[in-house]
């Protein structure tokens, strides 16, 4: 017995394949970014042959295009460079500029912050908005020197009639240990013409600054990208947004990102002084009393109250102390005058972005 292929074939006219050939056909043009190719057109094509007579079955293509094709992402719709998140591509410093750094104002009374894990290396530490303190502050007196002008002796005796002699003491305004056994007699005169002793007092009042910066330098080891340029992270809490450039001495900021000028300094460079104090001609008069204590070092109690006039006093102690109520004039000659002047020093010129 004969088997007979049952299976059929369905005949697709000529002119259809022409069509579809025509249309596969049509140029691609280069997309509107450069990189991805776009077929031109999106046009279907539908080919129907044959009928229920016997032509064939109904055969239908349909065909579209649409396509590109990229070789990059698309930074802009994702919000990240390639330093990623918390970080961006910046420029280096120029020739003959440090950094970059961030840096850290930090006003008076508040504690400096250590340089974060990102900026490592501590740069200068500088100060921001100097205030004038002003010229030194002179002043003079000029006073009696008593040790110099008028000599003290005291003599001690046995008894509280200055009858038994015990000891003596050649003494000034200081205060000396000395015995007095029962009784004592005390005599001051003046010893060589009076000497005045001056006394210059100088202030100079310390320069105050707005703030103290902290700067902190990108290690120069850090992530390229871009042209020439280098990942830097964000400052952190505490730290100025924007990061900057330095150098010594005051200079203008170089073409590009960083560009706002600060000047901040280094210190003060302080030659405030005050000229000579010069006393004139002393007078004085070589009079007062010798004041006896029970305890040393003028301690204890006050027992007797001794004239300058050679009178026997009785009394029993352990030290004595000049109790000076002569007069003394020792005018000032020529007072001290300020001189010198205090300024700002180290400048440098930080150069950040806006």
């Amino acid at each position: 017995m004969k088997h007979h292929d049952r299976s059929t074939t369905t005949r697709i006219p000529t002119w259809l394949y022409a069509s579809i050939v025509m249309v596969a056909c049509e140029p691609a043009t280069v997309d509107d970014d450069g990189f991805g190719f776009q077929a031109s057109g999106s046009t279907g094509v539908v080919a129907t042959g044959g009928s229920s007579s016997g032509a064939g079955e109904a055969a239908s293509a349909t065909l579209s295009a649409s396509s590109t094709i990229s070789t990059s992402a698309d930074e802009s719709s994702t919000g990240v460079d390639e330093c990623g998140v918390g970080a961006h591509c910046g420029d280096p410093a120029p020739a003959s500029w440090f950094g970059p750094t961030v840096i850290a104002k930090v006003g008076d009374g508040v504690a400096m912050p250590d340089c974060p894990t990102d900026y490592p290396e501590a740069g200068p530490t500088m100060l921001e908005g100097y205030h004038d303190p002003g010229p030194a502050q002179c002043d003079c007196t000029c006073d009696l020197n008593v040790s110099q002008t008028c000599t003290s002796y005291t003599y001690s005796y046995s008894g509280a009639a200055c009858n038994t002699y015990l000891n003596f003491q050649q003494f000034s305004q200081d205060c000396h240990d000395f015995a007095i056994g029962g009784s004592t007699y005390f005599y001051m005169y003046q010893a060589q013409q009076p000497f005045c002793m001056q006394n210059k007092v100088e202030e100079f009042p310390e320069a105050t600054w707005d703030a103290t910066i902290r700067s902190c330098k990108l290690p120069d080891d850090a992530v390229a990208c871009g042209n020439g340029g280098a990942c830097q992270p964000d400052a952190p809490e505490g730290f100025e947004a924007g990061l900057c450039i330095y150098k010594q001495g005051d200079a203008l900021c170089p073409e590009g990102q960083y560009s706002e000028k600060f000047s901040y300094w280094a210190g003060v460079d302080d030659q405030r002084d005050c000229s000579s104090c010069t006393c004139g001609t002393a007078t004085a008069t070589c009079t007062g009393s010798m004041h006896v204590f029970d305890g040393m070092a003028c301690g204890g109690n006050q027992v007797a109250d001794v004239p300058s006039n050679y009178t026997c006093v009785p009394a029993t102690g352990a030290s004595v102390g000049l109790n000076f109520t002569g007069m003394s004039d020792c005018p000032i000659a020529t007072a001290p005058e300020p001189t010198g002047t205090i300024a700002p020093s180290g400048n440098f010129t930080f150069c950040c972005q806006p």
